[in-house]
């Protein structure tokens, strides 16, 4: 199941890229003022370089300065065209950036809603797996000249006890169609001939009757040993959702519990599909709300971080590591219920796994320093579970 610290670990990756953004929209502003001074080659009227080049710069210069403010306020004057240009640039800037913003907060909702997704084709492709070897053994038994023996136990996949329960299962068959889940066939038939040569396989298929733990291990064998680790399969997925190297351990521990609470239950009895969370409506508005409160906080974040580095380089100071510091900040100021030593322990934990080897010393000491400033300053005021381990 999801963790908030997954959660958190979600935001920040998205996080990071309003930020790209953000840098992205700024020198696309830039260049549209660029092109509205470049010579017009369709007018009869000579056109003068410098003159261009002079209003190109001056536009620019407006734009840097006030392009945060989404206005434009004249203290000195310029020409009409030069006052529209950077104008315009502003709006646009705005305009861009609040697109990615929307796109990715619904991005944020979509990418890790997807996990839930690939909980379903893992069970489904099991599912599959099995069915495939009914056709495989059909196959054989309609062919009409053959001189190898058939043995119906080398396909007994197909009749394994957790997969049948799995395919009669009404609740994953209706989230399948209403996600529009399915696999191809003949992807499936390929991987399938890939299982055959697993040796875990080859060695469940010699047992001429296996036990009730030997169809749940070779199941289980299935997603770890294959789903999980072969080349081609993983590459599938890699290729389908680039968070896959952080998400594929959330979608094994729903699917091995799934298949384990089969294996326990009866055959008439149906198991409910895992969750993403206990509480999911709760965890979304906690994504969506940090995500948006790092966004409201950059600026400030930006500034008490400078503070407390004034003899660092800020630009040295990796994109990550000012994602991950700034969301710590915008936490520990807007989310009363949290501990100020639970935001930054998942932080700091974070920057381990995501971040540089220095990372970890360097976050763990610059967010204990500024939790105290923060608290100094009344930034923070914490309430019930939030007050706890907080002197």
């Amino acid at each position: 199941m999801l963790t908030r610290r997954l959660l958190r670990a979600k935001v920040v990756q998205n996080f990071y890229a309003y930020l790209q953004c953000l840098q992205s929209d700024y020198e696309l502003a830039l260049d549209k003022i660029a092109t509205d001074f470049l010579p017009d080659l369709n007018s009869m009227e000579v056109q003068d370089p410098v003159q261009l080049a002079r209003g190109k710069q001056e536009a620019q210069a407006l734009f840097k300065e006030q392009y945060q403010t989404k206005t434009l306020r004249l203290d000195r004057p310029v020409e009409a065209k030069v006052q529209q240009s950077a104008l315009q640039a502003i709006e646009f800037y705005h305009q861009s950036l609040k697109q990615d913003y929307d796109y990715l907060k619904r991005a944020l909702l979509r990418e890790t809603e997807k996990i839930f997704e690939y909980y379903l084709r893992f069970l489904l492709l099991l599912v599959e797996f099995s069915q495939q070897a009914k056709k495989d053994y059909q196959e054989k038994l309609n062919r009409r000249f053959t001189t190898s023996v058939i043995i119906e136990y080398h396909f007994k996949l197909s009749k394994n006890p957790i997969l049948l329960q799995l395919a009669a299962h009404r609740t994953l068959k209706e989230e399948a169609l209403r996600k529009n889940i399915s696999w191809n066939s003949d992807l499936v038939r390929k991987w399938y001939k890939l299982l055959l040569k697993e040796e875990f396989y080859q060695q469940y298929c010699q047992l001429p009757q296996a036990s009730a733990e030997e169809e749940l291990d070779v199941v289980i064998k299935i997603v770890k040993l294959f789903m999980l680790a072969n080349e081609e399969v993983v590459s599938y997925f890699e290729e389908g959702d680039i968070c896959w190297a952080d998400n594929q351990s959330i979608v094994k521990k729903m699917t091995i519990k799934t298949l384990k609470q089969i294996a326990q239950s009866s055959p008439e009895e149906e198991v409910p599909l895992q969750e993403l969370s206990p509480h999911w409506e709760e965890d979304k508005v906690f994504m969506l709300e940090l995500f948006a409160k790092g966004v409201e906080e950059m600026q400030f974040a930006q500034e008490i971080i400078a503070q407390r580095t004034q003899n660092w380089d800020i630009d040295r100071i990796t994109l990550l590591d000012k994602v991950i510091l700034n969301l710590a900040i915008s936490e520990m100021m807007h989310f009363p219920n949290i501990p100020i030593k639970v935001t930054i322990n998942e932080f700091i934990e974070i920057s381990k796994k995501y971040s540089t080897p220095k990372s970890y010393f360097f976050v763990n000491g610059l967010l204990h320093t500024i939790a105290n400033d923060l608290q100094q300053m009344g930034k923070i005021k914490k309430s019930g579970r939030g007050l706890i381990d907080n002197k």
